[in-house]
């Protein structure tokens, strides 16, 4: 419900390019990192490791820029944009890197066959939501009883999140299908006011949210904060995740771009980087020590970006004196 199915389509060759660049330079990162603390592991792991670092979060850097008073700006643009981009194909990426980890080798053909599920998947999804909302919203409107709007939501979303596990891709590419979808409906009330989805899904967040975490939380063995290996680690991984997405800033087109500001952006790791960890966790492929340590990087990554992008961004748009 965050992404708007016209951004994906508009987005600019500039925020494509920072968005392949902060996946492939993290996911070398990662890999390597991984590989030089677990060298006897196989490259299940490692592969796994890198790619939960391609992740960004977009919820993160929208509030950060909009509290800086930075959203207007060129950059402000390049960086939605390629965070938008950068979630689409990590969900590929998710879809192909746990297939390659559940059936422990390289297939060429379930590797296209994954790869090509999810791209239909998603366009399909973009499609539908151009295409029905007009009709899914005279639907909505139409629904008077209080509560059936986001019981209908709820179901939608669960119905999508089936199919795609039916298809063999994880239920989150399903969820957030269902998001872009829902995205674009919009219905009236009984005052003939304009409401969308996310006013009506709102109240549910409340309550899935915190399980969310919850369960997340669950999955800690506290113990391991106490490890000095796992900091280690978790150091590492931090330093490979921030150094990969200031490689995506050298890769915006334009002159006079703050690419330091757009590289620091797109640090921050949040619900996808976690639930791409709870996916690893639950397939067995990353230890307990593997699993805090990605938690410790998404809050350190988290606490890092505030105060760095405040910086980096007063270089070019120095922020007036009251």
């Amino acid at each position: 419900l965050e992404t708007n199915i016209r951004d994906i389509v508009r987005v600019g060759l500039s925020s494509f390019l920072v968005a392949l660049g902060g996946i492939v330079a993290p996911f070398i990162l990662g890999y390597f990192t991984s590989l030089y603390f677990f060298p006897h592991e196989s490259f299940s792991l490692h592969l796994f490791i890198g790619a939960t670092l391609c992740a960004t979060s977009v919820g993160i850097k929208a509030r950060i820029l909009k509290d800086l008073g930075k959203l207007q700006t060129t950059e402000a643009r390049i960086i939605m944009g390629a965070a938008v981009m950068d979630d689409v194909i990590v969900l590929f990426m998710l879809a192909v890197v746990t297939d390659i980890v559940v059936t422990g080798s390289v297939i060429p053909l379930h590797v296209a066959q994954t790869s090509i599920f999810s791209i239909l998947f998603l366009a399909g999804a973009i499609i539908m939501g151009i295409k029905l909302a007009p009709f899914l919203g005279h639907y909505t409107t139409r629904m008077k009883v209080e509560g059936w709007k986001l019981i209908a939501a709820i179901v939608f979303c669960l119905m999508l999140s089936y199919i795609a596990d039916l298809i063999g891709l994880a239920t989150i590419v399903g969820a957030f299908a269902a998001g872009l979808i829902l995205k674009e409906v919009r219905f009236k009330d009984l005052k003939g006011g304009e409401h969308g989805m996310k006013e009506v899904v709102r109240p549910a967040s409340f309550v899935f949210v915190p399980v969310f975490f919850l369960l997340i939380g669950m999955q800690i063995k506290l113990e391991t904060f106490g490890d000095i290996s796992v900091l280690k680690l978790a150091l590492a991984i931090t330093m490979a995740a921030i150094l990969g997405k200031q490689v995506c800033g050298m890769c915006a087109l334009g002159k006079g771009l703050n690419r330091i500001a757009i590289g620091v952006a797109m640090i921050p790791r949040g619900e996808v980087t976690l639930i791409f960890a709870g996916i690893g966790k639950s397939i067995g492929v990353l230890s307990d020590a593997v699993f805090s340590s990605l938690i410790i990087v998404v809050i350190l990554t988290t606490l890092i970006t505030p105060p760095a992008l405040r910086l980096a961004m007063s270089r070019t748009f120095p922020e007036s004196k009251e």
